[in-house]
């Protein structure tokens, strides 16, 4: 048997869907929003709102909403990253480099042996002009992965970005050696 809270969810859940589908953000927003507050364990209506909003071009609110679920992610043994994802997608846009360090910070701290981590982290500290850092961070998964040419590609990058470009060219010749395409 249905309870009747479980049914009213239910309805007000279809109900916001069809605002989306109809390009109605807002009205679906603030019924997601209503069901987020209501249900705070059913992380999709907060992941819903967080649509709601970005689609309704209110990409602040979005992000915050993001921010809640990757602080969820975070606390997980497996991390899935998709609020990591779009968070990095979003910082990127509106130029936010110190916020997208800090989150790339954070899921590199989680997740330290994911190299794909460790390689957001590099790109959001040479584009926050933190170039010695992303030189760092670079070195140390080149040192994991001596047989990725990208990898050198983008040490030879934050190189240049430091100043240091005997340094660069010798990471760029790495590349080459190990992919002359």
């Amino acid at each position: 048997m249905i309870r009747e809270t479980d049914s009213n969810k239910e309805t007000q859940r279809k109900k916001a869907e069809q605002l989306m589908n109809a390009g109605e953000y807002g009205e679906a927003a603030a019924l997601y929003g209503r069901l987020a507050e209501q249900h705070p364990d059913e992380e999709s209506f907060l992941l819903a709102l967080a649509w709601a909003y970005h689609d309704n071009g209110r990409k602040n609110e979005a992000i915050t909403c993001f921010e809640q679920l990757f602080a969820g992610e975070l606390r997980r043994k497996v991390f899935t990253g998709f609020a990591f994802d779009e968070l990095v997608r979003l910082y990127r846009e509106s130029r936010r480099y110190q916020r997208l360090v800090a989150i790339c910070r954070q899921a590199v701290e989680a997740q330290p042996e994911e190299l794909p981590l460790q390689r957001e982290l590099g790109g959001a500290l040479l584009m926050a002009g933190m170039a010695s850092e992303a030189v760092e961070v670079f070195e140390q998964i080149t040192r994991l992965e001596p047989d990725a040419p990208d990898l050198f590609c983008l040490l030879g990058d934050a190189l240049v970005a430091a100043g240091r470009l005997d340094g660069a060219e010798g990471a760029y010749q790495q590349a080459i050696d190990l992919d002359p395409e």
